[in-house]
């Protein structure tokens, strides 16, 4: 059988925190002919395992090698290996797949108002190497931080997201 893990299957198979529960999810996944790891899923189990378990981001990239290994397991590998040099390098893991499937999708910048994001994407090599160093001009945040798009504020309305079609509208300026 082809199967899609939860995060939570994920999750009780690694840490073996719950004995039944981590038993039925190590054969479920061991049994099956493929798990397919989702992208959305992953994101989740970083993040549950680095906030909930306390785990440190060296040991979360080793077990998602670990996983990317087992001869059953399909997933984005380009994507998941963007993510891990952002987690590797202080980030998120998170980001690191956003940028990634940004620039499969055309995308030319990952624009973000995390700073810290942003300047690792602007020193990473490899799947960020299409990527310019950007920050958000303060000329078009307003008073509770959200951006604006030029062109697009009619009657004073403010938004938090900018159709990707308006996304050349948004001031950014380059450093570096």
């Amino acid at each position: 059988m082809k199967i899609t893990a939860d995060t939570n299957v994920l999750v009780r198979a690694i840490t073996g925190d719950h004995e039944r529960q981590s038993k039925i999810a190590q054969a479920e996944l061991a049994k099956a002919d493929v798990v397919a790891l989702a992208l959305p899923m992953l994101c989740e189990l970083v993040w549950v395992l680095s906030q909930g378990y306390q785990i440190r981001p060296t040991e979360i990239a080793q077990v998602i090698r670990h996983l990317l290994d087992a001869r059953n397991v399909m997933v984005n590998r380009p994507a998941v290996d963007a993510g891990l040099v952002m987690l590797e390098a202080g980030g998120d893991f998170a980001d690191g797949i956003i940028a990634y499937e940004g620039s499969w999708l055309g995308a030319e910048a990952f624009v973000s108002f995390d700073k810290r994001a942003v300047g690792l994407m602007g020193t990473q090599a490899g799947p960020f190497g299409c990527f310019h160093k950007l920050h958000i001009s303060r000329e078009y945040e307003d008073e509770s931080g959200l951006l604006r798009c030029p062109g697009s504020n009619r009657g004073g309305e403010r938004s938090a997201l900018c159709k990707v079609g308006h996304l050349r509208a948004v001031h950014v300026t380059a450093e570096g």
